[in-house]
């Protein structure tokens, strides 16, 4: 089955391969007609060295903590070990397609995918990363399918070399979604997006899983303003909430309709300028696991009778910088970031279970210089990824105290042909 599932993997790039030199064909042949679809992408190769051991799905790719301190039976830290690693499967490509004239509105669409898979099980097989369509006029734009998170602002992200946009000190998560955009001018943007869980996913207790959101009957929403005064610089504003069920029945064997909401949002700006790019975001929110950034949710009570639970959330603050220094075909850059758990707020009796990503770390910090030469389609870069996080104890009201600081850092090359 699994041999299968390869060759019709194969079998599909390769009829997008063929597709592709058929269509340049065609066009370098008529080239007046109209493109209605356009292949384009690259082929990446990475080359890097762990000094520790990590939290990092997809084969150590998708980096994300430095594991604690564990000590083996003569005090040696076990995870003090580096690791060495090479990988293709960021590998991508993307068909970007334009449709007929629906009326007054402009049809398009794209579809991305690339080789990492869904889970550690499924590295080097296709995975869907966007998939959507769009209509269009001069002043609305809808979009239904599979795009980015609102709260990863498309204008101002990390351009880290890393896989994963800096996580889980950025946001990063793709999301089924309908997205309404409202654009008087080219200075002012206002859109609403309800949007539900695939690949990035809330956690619970049986894991992380698309059910919990499913089972709350009710899609997140996020609302989204961008200001763009001139061509040098953007800023916007993203706010949203969610509702998840993480039980719909107790282990009594009770019907549970308990549920926990939360809320998110970020600030964010940038500068663009011929030889400086300068990025600044903050964001702060609860149950903030499925976007990939540190922090979750606790059980705050139990009814011993029926075994029903209510909830708490998790707060979180993380903050980043980036610069970019543009010399020639040269980009020196720093990015810099920090996360802080903030606990549930208030004091809790007793401490039940706690779903989410990092929840026993008080702080995270990652600091990632790079260089990147570009000439033509090659791209050629370096870079330094230091991520710290300090892990401890919890406090009664979540918090984390007592915690001792752990480091990696990672070196890695990478080089990318684009087409």
């Amino acid at each position: 089955m699994h041999l299968n599932v390869k060759l019709l993997n194969w079998i599909f790039i390769l009829l997008l391969i063929f597709a592709c030199i058929t269509i340049t064909k065609a066009q370098s042949t008529e080239p007046e007609k109209p493109k209605w679809i356009e292949f384009h992408g690259f082929v990446n190769y990475e080359m890097m060295y762990d000094t520790r051991q990590t939290v990092a799905p997809r084969e150590g790719e998708v980096l994300l903590l430095p594991k604690p301190v564990d000590y083996d039976r003569f005090g040696n830290d076990i995870n003090a070990q580096g690791k060495f690693q090479m990988f293709t499967f960021h590998t991508r490509m993307k068909a970007d397609l334009k449709g007929p004239d629906v009326g007054k509105l402009k049809t398009s669409g794209a579809i991305e995918f690339d080789f990492l898979g869904t889970g550690d099980g499924s590295v080097n097989l296709i995975r869907m990363r966007h998939a959507f369509l769009k209509l269009s006029s001069d002043k609305f734009e809808w979009l239904a399918g599979q795009y980015w998170h609102p709260m990863f602002a498309t204008d101002c992200f990390p351009d880290v070399i890393s896989w994963g946009a800096a996580v889980p000190v950025h946001v990063l998560s793709r999301n089924p979604q309908m997205r309404f955009t409202y654009k008087p001018n080219e200075k002012f943007s206002l859109s609403g997006t309800l949007l539900t869980q695939r690949d990035f996913l809330s956690s619970g207790p049986n894991g992380n899983s698309p059910e919990y959101m499913k089972n709350a009957k009710l899609p997140e929403t996020q609302l989204q303003i961008i200001l763009k005064p001139n061509a040098k610089f953007v800023a916007g504003i993203t706010a949203g909430y969610k509702v998840i069920a993480p039980r719909i029945v107790t282990d009594s064997n009770y019907v549970n309709k308990e549920t926990l909401g939360s809320y998110n949002f970020n600030l964010f700006g940038r500068y663009i300028g011929e030889k400086l790019d300068f990025k600044l975001q903050g964001l702060y929110g609860q149950n903030l696991s499925s976007l990939l950034v540190t922090g979750g949710y606790a059980v705050s009570e139990i009814n011993p009778a029926l075994d029903q639970r209510k909830y708490v959330n998790l707060h979180t603050f993380s903050a980043w910088t980036e610069l970019i220094f543009k010399i020639n075909k040269i980009n020196i850059a720093l990015f810099a970031g920090y996360t802080k758990n903030l606990g549930a707020k208030k004091d809790l009796p007793q401490t039940y279970d706690i779903y989410g990503l990092g929840t026993n770390i008080s702080y995270l910090y990652r600091i990632s210089p790079r260089i990147t030469y570009t000439i033509n389609k090659l791209k050629l870069s370096v870079e330094l990824n230091s991520t710290a996080a300090s892990y401890g104890d919890y406090d009664t009201d979540l918090s984390v105290i007592n915690d001792n600081e752990v480091i990696n850092h990672r070196f890695l090359f990478s080089t990318s042909l684009f087409f």
